[in-house]
């Protein structure tokens, strides 16, 4: 009998090679002096390469859209909302425009009608650096020094931050006109981390000094606070109402004494550490993908923020 033969495909006696992908967003250039963005603008960079006014539309986009925006030419780039679109601003100081050369902006949709233009910045650790009192310098990533009035911005028009001597606090005591001092984060960070040094000077042990941060507007934010006499509370607050999600008792501080507070934040959950020591941990929640604005607030005129940092960890 024949010994059987085996025919084995020719493809078992080849390597395979897996085709390469090219993951690199498209860069489009935009020359013209105007420019209306659209759908197909998604995925892409768009590199602006000289003056140029640009219009973001109404109902175009859905929550969470996002474009990345790079001014490689000189002149101003400026963005203009159509009518029926809010268009935050003040992750820029209150300027609608990408803040100069050979630097990028994200427009991040929080709904079709709302989107706020950020800057991004591969870092972004900040800390109060002011001696004169009332000057208000604080120190970000180099080159960026700037006074109080520009990157760092008060988005609660019912009251005011000022700086008193290396620190920040609200200018008005009461508790309902509280202060709301706001930076923006890296929009692509999946985990930050806020380091914040806090001073209370207040006999009153109940009065809050807070970390905030996915800010839309002075009634809609999410903040963790933390009083005197060690209560810790993280807050959600939604058109004006506050819901507390999760609570900690730390340790009493006493009046004048410098403490920290350390607030992480990822998919994971939040973690709210002061001395080291965990005291809210809400895993119930994932925040990788909140809005990134954050800050800090006091609700008592002498009440003291002594140094804000933030930390991309991922």
């Amino acid at each position: 009998m024949a010994r059987n033969s085996f025919l084995v495909p020719a493809i078992a006696h080849r390597r395979l090679i897996r085709p390469k992908v090219n993951l690199a967003p498209e860069v489009v250039n935009i020359a013209a002096a105007t420019y209306l963005l659209s759908g197909s603008d998604l995925g892409k960079v768009l590199d602006v390469s000289s003056t140029c006014a640009i219009t973001i539309p109404n109902s175009t986009f859905s929550s969470q859209d996002q474009i990345l925006l790079l001014q490689s030419g000189t002149g101003t780039v400026s963005f203009t909302a159509e009518s029926g679109l809010t268009l935050l601003t003040y992750p820029l100081g209150g300027l609608a425009q990408i803040p100069g050369r050979w630097q990028y902006v994200v427009l991040r949709f929080l709904s079709p009608t709302l989107c706020v233009v950020t800057k991004i910045l591969p870092t972004y650790t900040m800390t109060i650096q002011d001696q004169a009192a009332g000057t208000g310098l604080i120190q970000g990533r180099t080159p960026d020094t700037t006074s109080a009035g520009t990157t760092w911005t008060n988005v609660n028009a019912d009251a005011t931050v000022s700086a008193f001597n290396g620190y920040f606090g609200a200018t008005n005591s009461a508790a309902a006109n509280s202060s709301f001092f706001a930076v923006i984060a890296y929009p692509e960070a999946k985990a930050i981390k806020i380091t914040q040094g806090m001073q209370w000077r207040l006999t009153s042990t109940t009065i809050p000094i807070g970390i905030f941060f996915d800010y839309i507007d002075a009634n809609n934010y999410r903040e963790v606070t933390q009083t005197r006499d060690g209560t810790v509370q993280l807050r959600t607050i939604v058109a004006g109402a506050v819901t507390v999600v999760a609570t900690g008792a730390a340790p009493s501080t006493n009046i004048n004494t410098t403490v920290t507070g350390v607030l992480e934040l990822s998919a994971s959950g939040a973690v709210y550490r002061f001395g080291g020591t965990a005291y809210i941990t809400y895993t119930a929640e994932n925040f990788a993908n909140i809005n990134r604005v954050a800050g800090f607030r006091t609700r008592a005129a002498v009440d003291r923020v002594l140094n804000w940092r933030l930390e991309i960890l991922r």
